[in-house]
């Protein structure tokens, strides 16, 4: 396993200036969680069968870049000797560029030997007029057992067979299904490491919940449970045979945006397992960041839900519980900058409570407790006492002023703002 310097983890902690050589820390954390990975796939899922040993060594080319050598011994069971069994996990021929077009372009970008030998005499690879690799290999009609048990790999002329060991499921592409429906008729086969159709029990897929600040992942989920057969993530952005350069474009491109049915949706889920306090912040957050077409009949549907932790009050009828769930929502409203009254959810206008209406630093400042030696560090001022006077006096006098107090560290700052402090 060799790290590749063009890994999205990588690219996107580098800023223009940056180059991968000289980022080192950067490169062997995202090198090794990719190997914890793979070791994770080997180990735990088994992709090859069961491991009986295994042992491996990080080692760092010229440029600093890392790879790995592994060495797995499976389980008697498991071991590849036969032909056949090396076909299960490898081939050696191109994928179809149609079919499989990503993995078509992986495999030229990646695993592409040459040219070399008479097309190029010149690669790096050359040594005495022949590839030190024997490349070009021979095309063999099957998987043979080589020298030193070394395979020679099936591969022909006219490219067969897939790159992958993955069949075709023909009544998945016939399904059109969408991504939370697929384990309703698929189940995944952990002895022949693919999905196969469902033939017992009834099961409910589902797709974990997205809350709407989270971006990019909320318009995916958006895209996965709307759209019918997708293939990849190319597939979920492209809309008319265009491919959109986000999932969020994608998504307004498919009009999943113009109609408030997936706020709807978003609100029904939460419902079923949020507090009425977490439903009122979803709420507000889908005002401010989802601009609702209808933000008045999103109030009615979920008024109640929003509601029920006020409805136990004693003394509260319907009107004082309404407007007690709508003034939470304005206060949080405030906080993004913005105010309930823009939306017209009701006639009324919402008057911002008080905490609101005061700056988070006098609510800080307020909430500060002045201990009673603190009272007392304005007799112990020596000279600091002229900047102790001038800034009191011109708080007191309601004069405006701007101090910039500097001095060498242990000279007495902190105490200074200490006696400030619990002079004000």
């Amino acid at each position: 396993m060799t790290c590749n310097p063009s890994w999205p983890e990588i690219k996107e902690h580098l800023s223009q200036t940056d180059e991968v050589q000289n980022k080192h820390d950067l490169v062997s954390r995202v090198f090794r969680a990719k190997v914890e990975e793979l070791k994770t796939d080997i180990l735990k899922r088994q992709v090859f069968g069961r491991v009986a040993g295994f042992m491996y060594t990080i080692e760092f080319q010229k440029r600093g870049l890392p790879h790995a050598h592994f060495l797995i011994i499976l389980a008697d069971e498991h071991k590849l000797l036969t032909p056949e069994s090396y076909d299960r996990f490898v081939c050696a021929e191109l994928p179809d560029s149609k079919k499989d077009c990503d993995l078509y372009s992986l495999v030229i970008k990646h695993m592409m030997h040459g040219p070399c030998g008479k097309l190029n005499p010149t690669n790096i690879c050359m040594k005495n007029n022949n590839c030190k690799f024997k490349y070009p290999k021979d095309f063999a009609e099957q998987t043979l057992k080589g020298k030193n048990s070394y395979p020679i790999y099936f591969q022909n002329e006219k490219n067969r067979k897939s790159c992958r060991n993955k069949r075709t499921n023909k009544d998945a592409m016939q399904l059109l299904l969408l991504y939370k429906e697929f384990p309703e008729y698929f189940v995944w086969s952990s002895k022949e490491k693919m999905w196969t159709r469902r033939k017992q029990r009834i099961v409910i897929g589902r797709v974990v919940t997205c809350h709407p600040t989270e971006g990019e992942r909320y318009y995916l989920r958006l895209l996965l449970i709307n759209v019918r057969g997708p293939k990849s993530y190319q597939d979920l952005c492209k809309v008319d045979g265009n491919c959109c350069s986000t999932f969020r474009e994608a998504a307004e491109k498919r009009g999943l945006l113009h109609c408030d049915n997936n706020l709807v949706e978003c609100m029904s889920e939460a419902t079923n397992y949020q507090m009425p306090y977490s439903l009122r912040r979803l709420f507000a957050t889908l005002l401010v960041y989802c601009n609702p077409a209808n933000p008045t009949e999103l109030w009615k549907q979920f008024e109640d839900s929003m509601s029920e932790d006020f409805k136990i009050l004693p003394n509260m009828n319907a009107k004082d519980i309404r407007f007690m769930a709508l003034n939470h929502i304005n206060d949080i409203l405030h906080l993004m900058g913005r105010d309930i009254n823009e939306y017209n959810l009701i006639p009324e206008k919402i008057k911002p409570s008080a905490a609101i209406r005061e700056t988070n630093v006098c609510q800080f400042e307020r909430n500060i407790i002045v201990r009673e030696k603190d009272l007392l560090l304005e007799r112990k001022l020596n000279t600091e006492r002229k900047a102790y006077d001038t800034i009191l006096d011109r708080i007191f006098s309601n004069k405006s002023g701007a101090f910039f107090v500097d001095r060498a560290g242990g000279t007495g700052k902190t105490f200074l703002y200490r006696a400030l402090l619990a002079g004000v």
